[in-house]
């Protein structure tokens, strides 16, 4: 099972591609890590990892002497997706921030909303402040306005805060809509984050999004909206209060848009998985995937070349097929507990390993898909721990002292206290 943290290193001064490369190669030497093993490479797209000729990736791949697979996190690509397809509707999410600023950022109006939720007996105690950085938090603040939006017209009027959206139509039209779509698109985000998934596991989710566009756009147009309520909800009342000025197909007509320009967003992205995705189908499906589906050139320097006669070997063996076979029954009862309780990676990364040299090429090959990263997750967990051990307040704690923090945050062992507790001896007090 590959490792999902090596080490965290400081960088004082610049952080070129040079200066990134230099300390990353200074580290492995050290961890005594053969970098010549090394497949491919995750990064967010920053300049100076995947710059053509100065990048991490280019100078990384130079100093070991073959070609790497480079990579752009599938989160961070999911979520520029997410954003730009969304850019129409910005000044939604704008008015939105300054509402919530303005009933949660002081003291007095925060209590104050808070004791006319608990008047009006409103399952919610309050607004979320909304955080540019996190993942999720687009939606969820959006959802939780919407759900106490009564009580956020009662509150501003109380303190004369005029705010004309609140009951113009477009805009509520728009902000349902941009809370529907958001809450679809934390869906794909909570599948797409979490340890133990496979690259193959994670870019089928991608997939599977784009095709659940294309529904979306069908629900639309037929106007069922069975897909977006809270849009459905608010037409239904616009519809019933102001009929002279509704028209349903120019609503319609304008979400349809924002839903294809993601379609074709999607499709554009992602291009390094696409490239590679009939050759990662063969981790779980080399009973079945033809050799002239493999798209190997990455994989040239591995020393594969009896994969196609091994390949042919294995398909030709029952005992071999059924395996992979029973393999994929097994993912698929699991499928609800992958990313949680289950690693769908452990069970792949046995089942190859248990396979005998004779076929060695296909090892060779299964267990380089299986080192590959298909998001920066683990990494943007850990800075976030990092901001709460390294905190404003903590600003003496030396390189030594976070090092260890962060193992300790890291770390999955799980001291038996109660053991270790049981072998020391009391100190008795004279």
């Amino acid at each position: 099972m590959k490792e999902e943290l090596i080490k965290l290193i400081t960088i004082s001064t610049k952080t070129t591609g040079r200066d990134i490369m230099d300390e990353v190669h200074k580290e492995f030497i050290n961890l005594k890590i053969n970098i010549q093993n090394i497949v491919s490479i995750t990064t967010d797209g920053a300049p100076n990892m995947v710059g053509k000729n100065n990048g991490f990736i280019k100078l990384f791949s130079n100093e070991i002497l073959h070609p790497l697979i480079n990579f752009h996190c599938i989160i961070h690509q999911e979520d520029l997706c997410a954003k730009d397809s969304m850019k129409s509707l910005q000044k939604v999410m704008e008015t939105v921030t300054k509402i919530v600023n303005f009933i949660t950022s002081p003291a007095l109006n925060n209590r104050q909303f808070a004791k006319l939720l608990e008047e009006v007996e409103s399952q919610y105690s309050g607004l979320l402040m909304y955080n540019s950085v996190r993942w999720l938090s687009r939606g969820q603040v959006l959802h939780r306005f919407v759900e106490l939006l009564a009580e956020v017209r009662l509150f501003l009027s109380d303190k004369s805060q005029d705010y004309p959206e609140l009951t113009d139509l477009n805009w509520l039209n728009d902000l349902m809509f941009f809370t529907d779509f958001t809450a679809i698109y934390n869906d794909l985000n909570k599948k797409l984050q979490g340890r133990g998934q496979t690259i193959l596991t994670m870019f089928d989710n991608i997939k599977i999004f784009e095709k659940k566009i294309e529904v979306f756009c069908k629900d639309l147009q037929n106007e069922n909206l069975k897909y977006f309520p809270y849009l459905k909800k608010q037409l239904i009342d616009s519809k019933h209060f102001k009929d002279d000025q509704f028209d349903m197909k120019l609503i319609i007509t304008k979400y349809v848009k924002i839903l294809k320009n993601a379609y074709e967003l999607f499709s554009s992205r992602f291009s390094q998985f696409r490239h590679l995705d009939s050759t990662l189908q063969f981790l779980l499906n080399p009973h079945n995937i033809k050799f002239e589906e493999l798209e190997l050139s990455f994989f040239e320097w591995l020393n594969i070349e009896n994969l196609e006669m091994e390949l042919i070997e294995f398909q030709g063996s029952n005992i071999w097929r059924n395996k992979f076979i029973n393999l994929n029954n097994e993912l698929e009862n699991n499928h609800h507990e992958i990313g949680r309780n289950f690693k769908s990676e452990n069970l792949i990364l046995n089942e190859w390993k248990s396979l005998p040299n004779s076929f060695a090429s296909m090892k060779k090959l299964a267990l380089s898909l299986l080192t590959m990263f298909g998001s920066t997750y683990a990494c943007e967990q850990l800075f976030s721990s990092m901001n709460f051990i390294k905190s404003t307040v903590r600003n003496r704690l030396g390189k030594d002292l976070s090092e260890a923090c962060v193992h300790l945050k890291s770390t999955k062992y799980s001291p038996r206290i109660d053991s270790l507790a049981n072998k020391m001896q009391q100190k008795i007090s004279h």
